[in-house]
């Protein structure tokens, strides 16, 4: 996988990756102090992502599009049978034909939706009727893996293994760095995305024995590099986004409210299982 990234952040701002915390940042009691950057508009910030076409993601535009990592979208919801039709609502397509015995499954951490993040969905939908929401209820997903598809008599055998390395792991801080926004290939579907910082080096480390097991159950490995972030906003088209401008300060609101890491999600079609972390405290 490779990235194709049009950078607009001013290198006293926000970086991305694990390295945002040492960077000078402005002043809290004044969030304007950055002079001239009170509003970044989407366009500035706009980030090509190019995915190999491997990926068994369940909204993609068409066969040979290379698509967005699937926590981008809502896989399958425990109602829904796996023989549902391959064409999906708002005109969506799936990249792997339903087929009997074939279960979506996920690995992924689990954050809190706060209100910071809500802020900033709220104001994308506001600035822009084409722009929609894609906060759930109560929690957004930092994915661990790509969506992956295993027989019934897998599930149990692999569940296990991601609980069973998982648990080697100390549970850890999380927070956001930045906005970014995200498109595919063909520009026929574009996110607007929180990108972690703190905390990136943890999940990079949990990262590579989940690489492991997929690989050993035949299925491909996360993208690299990885860019861990969650979705909290959508439009079918670009120029919405390239329209909008964000106030640094909903930005910046989101780099103070952390999340603690307890445990790693497993979502098998329907089923859901928890890999708890190893607890820090003594």
């Amino acid at each position: 996988m490779s990235f194709t990234t049009y950078e607009a952040w001013p290198s006293n701002f926000f970086v991305s990756g694990a390295d945002w915390l040492t960077a000078p940042r402005r002043n809290k009691e004044n969030p304007r102090s950055c002079p001239n950057f009170a509003c970044l508009s989407f366009s500035d910030m706009q980030s090509l992502v190019d995915y190999d076409s491997s990926s068994d993601e369940d909204d993609q535009p068409a066969p040979s599009l290379p698509p967005l990592p699937s926590f981008f979208s809502r896989i399958q919801e425990p109602s829904r049978s796996p023989l549902e039709q391959d064409v999906d609502h708002q005109g969506r397509i799936r990249s792997v034909p339903a087929a009997k015995d074939s279960w979506p499954t996920h690995v992924y951490i689990r954050v809190p939706v706060s209100e910071e993040l809500r802020q900033i969905t709220d104001h994308c939908c506001r600035s822009e009727k084409l722009v929609h929401s894609n906060l759930p209820e109560n929690y957004l997903h930092v994915s661990l893996s790509r969506c992956l598809y295993l027989k019934r008599d897998q599930l149990d055998t692999f569940a296990d293994a991601v609980r069973q390395a998982v648990s080697l792991y100390s549970t850890f801080q999380l927070a956001f760095a930045q906005i970014s926004v995200l498109t595919n290939e063909q520009q026929t579907r574009s996110f607007v995305t929180a990108e972690v910082g703190a905390g990136y080096n943890e999940l990079e480390s949990l990262l590579a024995p989940i690489d492991s097991i997929v690989q050993r159950f035949g299925h491909a490995k996360f993208y690299q590099p990885p860019r861990f972030h969650v979705s909290v906003a959508w439009c079918l088209q670009r120029e919405p986004l390239d329209r909008m401008a964000l106030p640094t300060d909903l930005i910046e609101n989101i780099t103070y409210v952390r999340h603690t890491v307890k445990e790693v999600v497993i979502k098998m079609g329907h089923l859901i299982s928890t890999a708890p972390l190893h607890s820090s405290k003594h």
